[in-house]
């Protein structure tokens, strides 16, 4: 079974992500709220792929944690924004992970997580 390590520091959103997953046939590794957390989990854990919210608790946020689990561990990355602004520019500059808005299209969230796991 596919693992997907959740770092998001909103709890609801979090919990549905859990059960969508699951639902999906994937297996969960956190949620974590924090940047640090996520990392630490990525490197004890070794999932197979990480959602990531782009704004959480602690000083490091996700893109930082998402560029450090790329590219030490491989790991992919979706980065997750409600900061739909921010879409464009993060795709200019990260190439190197995938990006989706928040609130999420469901078949598009999907699609990008089955790309990610089958690259």
């Amino acid at each position: 079974m596919k693992r997907i390590l959740i770092a998001e520091d909103e709890i609801n959103t979090a919990k549905g992500l859990t059960e969508l997953l699951g639902m999906w046939g994937y297996g969960v590794c956190g949620p974590v709220q924090s940047g640090r957390e996520a990392l630490a989990l990525a490197e004890s854990e070794h999932p197979d792929a990480v959602l990531m919210d782009i704004r959480m608790r602690g000083k490091m946020d996700g893109i930082e944690a998402g560029k450090i689990i790329s590219a030490r561990l491989g790991i992919p990355v979706i980065i997750m924004t409600a900061y739909f602004d921010k879409i464009d520019e993060l795709q200019k500059n990260e190439k190197q992970m995938q990006y989706i808005d928040k609130p999420f299209d469901l078949a598009k969230l999907r699609a990008l997580i089955e790309n990610c796991l089958s690259g």
